[in-house]
């Protein structure tokens, strides 16, 4: 009787300091999740993606950030405006350390930006980055910038401010322009505008691995999309003279004169590139419209692109007045493509 009662005795004492040494050891689990988190905010996301590689903690945590991360901006500018040549970050934005491309992330959203004059590196990465946050991100927003003031800045936050409706997550452009306007206030700074290139190249991602030939492709069709009569906008270098006399007579070209699409590669993705979107906003000039017809060109249906169950919203937001722009848009194409019939009145056409 006395052995049993020991027994039992010494077993709930073995228990208590089981329980004991398990419960010290997720407080120290915990605590060194703690600071790799805290590491990783102050660490550049490309770097973070890199270090996901290294052990399952790190992949574990870097996962668990992503899926927190509900908004996503991919834009196109001058990135010398944000970090200068040579400088790989400032503590908000972050350079790709082997070509032209910017980083800022806030706890639930991220902002990608690629250089204006991008050559076949930076598409390759922007688009391998997009697949990779795009995974979580309930809002899409693509653009680029053109060169404004930074008074004519201040007049631009309501394109980034979300709808509290469509459960948006966008990155917070307001604290963006104050940390530029407060570090930069000499520094020239840039109006939003969709560049109808990065939205092609998520289209054409989903069907080729060549993303190359696509660069090639999108250059011969008319790559050189046409600048408005702006002071201050000057032609990139790269350009050749026939690419900017396409520039000035874009307005007699045709869809019907595109080349055919024939990738090297092909390839069948798994599921739609932004399964979990909510939102999603394509902003473009009239000029740029053109890319916007000839999506169907890629032979990728748009539930590649989004999950038609899941979206609310797909906006296609033109820059300019209404009262400036041709009478007819001619969006048939892109509606078919769109497959505007079963989306109905999700989707929304409007200028801006």
């Amino acid at each position: 009787m006395l052995n049993s009662k020991l027994r039992k005795l010494f077993a709930k004492f073995n228990v208590d300091k089981e329980m004991k040494i398990q419960s010290v050891s997720k407080k120290k689990h915990q605590k060194k999740n703690h600071v790799t988190s805290l590491i990783f905010d102050y660490s550049s996301p490309f770097d973070v993606v890199k270090w996901s590689r290294v052990c399952k903690q790190f992949k574990r945590i870097t996962d668990n950030r992503v899926q927190h991360m509900l908004y996503l901006d991919v834009l196109r500018f001058d990135i010398t405006q944000i970090l200068p040549r040579g400088t790989l970050g400032d503590g908000d934005f972050f350079r790709h350390p082997t070509c032209n491309l910017l980083a800022h992330r806030e706890h639930r959203s991220i902002l990608l930006a690629a250089h204006i004059q991008w050559t076949t590196k930076e598409v390759t990465k922007l688009r391998a980055a997009i697949q990779y946050f795009g995974r979580s991100a309930h809002t899409i927003t693509v653009g680029d910038y053109q060169s404004i003031t930074s008074r004519q800045m201040l007049g631009i936050e309501s394109l980034f401010v979300p709808a509290d409706s469509f459960q948006e997550v966008t990155v917070e452009m307001s604290n963006l322009k104050q940390i530029q306007y407060e570090s930069r206030k000499t520094e020239t700074f840039s109006r939003f505008q969709l560049d109808a290139c990065i939205a092609e190249l998520c289209v054409a991602g989903q069907c080729t691995t060549d993303i190359s030939t696509w660069f090639a492709f999108q250059a011969a069709a008319g790559g050189a999309d046409p600048m408005p009569m702006m002071d201050g906008i000057q032609i990139p270098g790269w350009l050749q003279a026939d690419m900017k006399f396409n520039q000035s007579t874009y307005l007699c070209q045709t869809d019907t004169d595109l080349p055919p699409w024939n990738p090297t590669t092909q390839r069948i993705p798994l599921g739609p590139l932004f399964p979990k979107a909510k939102e999603i906003t394509f902003r473009c000039t009239v000029p740029q419209l053109r890319r916007m017809r000839r999506l169907a060109v890629y032979r990728t249906p748009a539930t590649l692109i989004f999950s038609p169950e899941q979206l609310q919203v797909f906006r296609l937001s033109i820059i300019g007045a209404r009262n400036r722009a041709p009478a007819t848009l001619k969006l048939r194409p892109f509606r078919e493509w769109l497959d505007a019939d079963q989306l109905g009145n999700k989707l929304c056409i409007q200028f801006s």
